[in-house]
């Protein structure tokens, strides 16, 4: 009778352990060819690596029976009882199945364990039905909160060998979304990744760079663990919330604005209270690097909104409005937004949605702004082929009009909005002068009169037996034109410019 050789410790010899190791180089290392047929430093030193297990396989099979048994009591190693072996089964219909299928236990399946065919049997009955799993929500009502799981929960094929932990290369500040991470491989857009006890989903990759939203709660140091989560825990306390409650508006036109300006959605006064409105683009007014396009911050208006009954006053600083695509519609917006919402409180409701850009006295005629330092949107003038200096009055047809002159105005961010009214104000320059002074010098002592006029400028009058006539004026000293720019500060008639408001939907 012959004697069944004792089962191996471990049959695996050099091939299989170098297949294990390039699998895992693969992993860590995918730029690396190792199927190229070239052998290198790192090629060599897997396959000694890989003989150095084999001999070691190799000693530990061909042991006694005898000392395999006291090498394994030595580990700890005991035997134990035989049991039935189980593994998880999945059933899947075929795709043209339209009608649910019941697998009554036992059902019985085959597989082949190292050659040998090994029967099992299912325990308990299980309906298959058509259709996949789209996504799992864990929902928390009271709260407010839904998690969403990793991707590939649900999904019947097997991981690939790619690394799921990280380390951070540098310096992370709280509220940063950009993450340099060591190895590049295994950073896959969507995947959720754990950091100091929060989680991160990935949402753009560039090599070993990636964003992630939300941004970081708290600063992370360099050479912080960064985890790919592969579980779903949706109550745990590392989860994220990604509850949110978002009211977006949107026009192309409308909120084509780069100028800092005042916005009233008319139907949203309620929005006030716990709500936070943002415009999509950049913020000039941010230290210079920081001017990334974004969700930048609009302020509230307290002054504006004491005059208002049907609408909510928003500042917006100065810095663009862009066009961002948001539900396969790509416009500028704005939005309210809220992280959470008293269940408690009413639902909000609103019959419509209007935009007021820079309404003040909205259908209504406006008179020159007494503040002429005021700002006004940025504007550009020609009188025929010969640009204008709008800050400084200037001659609209020239010194000396002719017929067929022109005087052209323009404002990118007044005359762009389509149906829009704009108020444009053009004051006559005053020479009214508080006080006079009479030459005493010269050919013309006790002749001329001089003054200083509301227009900032020097008027000269000449007396002739008790009758006062205009001499020269207004005259300025010279100053250093802007760039492009012809400046004539001769005497004559001239106005003031400057441009009011403009207005959308009123």
């Amino acid at each position: 009778m012959r004697t069944p050789r004792a089962p191996r410790l471990d049959e695996r010899r050099a091939p299989e352990f170098a297949a294990e190791l390039q699998t895992r180089a693969r992993g860590w290392i995918p730029d690396w060819g190792l199927a190229d047929g070239e052998h290198d430093f790192g090629r060599a030193l897997l396959e000694i690596a890989a003989r150095f297990n084999s001999e070691v396989t190799e000693r530990l099979d061909d042991a006694g029976e005898k000392m395999r048994r006291g090498f394994l009591d030595w580990l700890g190693v005991r035997g134990e009882a035989a049991r039935p072996a189980r593994l998880p089964v999945v059933f899947k219909l075929t795709d043209s199945a339209r009608a649910p299928v019941l697998a009554a236990a036992p059902v019985r399946l085959q597989a082949d364990a190292a050659g040998t065919p090994v029967v099992f049997e299912t325990e308990k009955d299980v309906r298959v039905v058509p259709g996949r799993l789209a996504v799992v929500v864990g929902v928390d009502a009271d709260q407010d909160a839904f998690y969403l799981p990793p991707p590939g929960l649900s999904d019947l094929k097997p991981l690939e060998p790619l690394p799921a932990q990280w380390q951070l290369k540098s310096f992370a500040a709280a509220g940063a979304t950009k993450l340099q991470l060591d190895p590049e491989a295994g950073l896959v857009k969507d995947i959720i990744v754990e950091a100091a006890g929060q989680q991160y989903r990935i949402v753009q990759v560039d090599k070993d760079l990636v964003t992630i939203e939300p941004p970081l709660v708290s600063e992370l140091a360099g050479a912080t663990s960064v985890t790919k989560v592969t579980t779903f825990a949706p109550f745990a306390g590392a989860a994220h919330n990604w509850q949110a409650h978002a009211l977006y508006l949107g026009d192309a036109e409308v909120l084509n604005i780069e100028a800092a300006a005042t916005i009233e959605v008319v139907g949203a006064r309620a929005l006030r209270e716990g709500i936070i409105w943002e415009y999509w683009g950049k913020n000039a007014e941010q230290a210079e690097g920081q001017d990334e396009v974004g969700w930048q911050q609009l302020g509230l208006d307290d002054e504006r909104q004491q005059t208002l009954t049907d609408a909510l006053a928003l500042t917006k600083p100065k810095g663009a409005i862009e066009l961002y695509e948001i539900g396969g519609k790509n416009s500028r917006w704005i939005r309210a937004y809220a992280k959470t919402v008293d269940p408690a409180k009413p639902p909000f409701t609103s019959d419509e949605f209007s935009l007021r850009v820079n309404a003040s006295g909205c259908n209504g005629t406006l008179p020159c702004p007494p503040d002429k330092s005021a700002a006004s949107p940025a504007a550009e003038a020609m009188a025929n082929n010969t640009p204008l200096v709008l800050s400084e009055p200037f001659y609209p047809l020239g010194r000396e009009p002719h017929q067929f002159d022109a005087f052209y105005l323009g404002c990118k961010e007044a005359f762009s909005k389509k149906g829009a009214t704009a108020q444009v104000c053009f004051e006559m320059s005053d020479a009214t002068c508080q006080a006079y002074a009479v030459v005493r010098a010269g050919l013309s002592a006790n002749k001329i009169l001089a003054g200083v006029g509301k227009d900032k400028a020097l008027h000269l009058f000449k007396l002739n037996a008790g009758v006062v006539t205009r001499f020269r004026g207004p005259l300025r000293p010279p100053r250093p034109p802007e760039p492009g720019a012809q400046v004539d500060q001769a005497s004559g008639a001239f106005l003031k410019f400057s441009i009011l408001f403009f207005e959308t939907q009123c």
